[in-house]
Parts: C-alpha cells; structure tokens; sequence
C-alpha cells in the first residue's frame, strides 16, 4: 500500500518522465514481438499455412502409396516371370536349339502318330542382351485328332514354344478327315548367365 501511495506520488510530481518510461519499455514490446512473429507462427500456424502444410502431407502420402503400389506390382511380375522359368529355353540346361528342338518336335510326333513332314531351320532373333527368340516353321500332317493331340501336347512341353501362326487345312477335299497344320513356333531364349540362374534357381539377380 505504502509502495503505491509513494508510486503515485511520484508519477504526480513528474509524470513526462514516467510516461516515456512507459513509452520506451511499450516500444520495445512491440520490436520484440514483431522480431519473434516467425516463432510465433511456427508454433501456432495461422488457417492458410495449416492448411497448406495439411495439403503437402496428403501429397505425400499419396506419392508413397504409388510408389508402393509400383513396387509391388514389379515384384508380382518379377515372381511371376521366375516361376514361368521351365518356359523358357536355357541352354545349359535345355541343350542345343538346333538339335534339341527337333528331337522335341520328332518325339511328341511319334508320341500321337502325326507325321512331321518338314522342320525349318532354327533363326534367332536378338531382344535385348541375353534375352532372345528362336523361331522355326513345322508342316505335319494326319488325322484330325491326332493333329489336335499334338498341338495339345507341344503346348505341354518344358520348354513351351508359342505358335505365332498356325492353319490347320484338309489335305485332301475327298478326305476331310486328313488334315495338314503348318504354322511357326517360336522360344524364349535365356543365354545370360545370371538370369538364368534366377529363373532355374530363383535366386537374387
């Protein structure tokens, strides 16, 4: 009580001095609130950067959930790829293209009495670094199913060749039930060694 009586006896008998007191120690609030507003914003963010902040965020989440969807997606693939491995002609398991191929085509032949009437020569054709396709043409003729069983039965072989055309037609019109396919028949070749190994062992590239 003492201190407020003297206080406003004081601020009575010079009260210009107390006043820029006031004035001076209000000033430099202000200088201080107006150099820590940045602080202050960070800690409490006005509706338009919360909402900015808010927006970059949903951004991001979305961008990582297709980057793992992406990845995903190549890792079925890469499995699915591994497991069609037998499909697929390796050489140092499967052998020669040139002599192995015909030995497979003589063989499902014989297996359903068809007669394999020519066998082109084997062609490969380069995709990509030790990825290639060996493409040969095949005329066989015989019973209409017989020639039914020995399709049937090629698509079961491991490897699998895979018909990029094939017409099946009567060799004779007075006999329908002889027919002749000719048609072309095409392998994956795996000649790299590490892809191979993968696809055989499924193994890490």
């Amino acid at each position: 009580m003492k201190l407020n009586q003297s206080f406003s006896k004081e601020f009575k008998r010079s009260p210009l001095k107390y006043s820029t007191g006031f004035f001076v120690l209000f000033m430099l609030a202000a200088l201080l609130i107006y150099q820590l507003r940045d602080y202050f914003t960070w800690i409490v963010p006005d509706k338009d950067s919360a909402d900015g902040a808010r927006k970059e965020l949903l951004n991001s989440q979305e961008e990582l959930q297709a980057a793992i969807n992406t990845r995903h997606k190549l890792l079925a693939r890469r499995r699915h790829f591994i497991a069609n491995g037998k499909n697929f002609w390796i050489p140092r398991r499967d052998g020669d293209t040139g002599i192995n191929i015909q030995k497979m085509l003589n063989k499902t032949a014989e297996d359903t009495a068809v007669v394999l009437s020519s066998v082109g020569v084997a062609r490969t054709e380069k995709v990509t670094d030790g990825i290639s396709l060996v493409n040969l043409s095949i005329r066989s003729q015989g019973q209409s199913k017989d020639l039914v069983q020995f399709v049937n039965e090629l698509a079961k072989q491991k490897p699998t060749p895979l018909w990029r055309s094939l017409v099946m037609r009567p060799e004779n019109p007075a006999s329908p039930n002889e027919l002749v396919i000719s048609g072309n028949i095409q392998f994956i070749l795996i000649t790299d060694e590490k892809l191979a190994t993968l696809l055989q062992e499924g193994g890490e590239l």
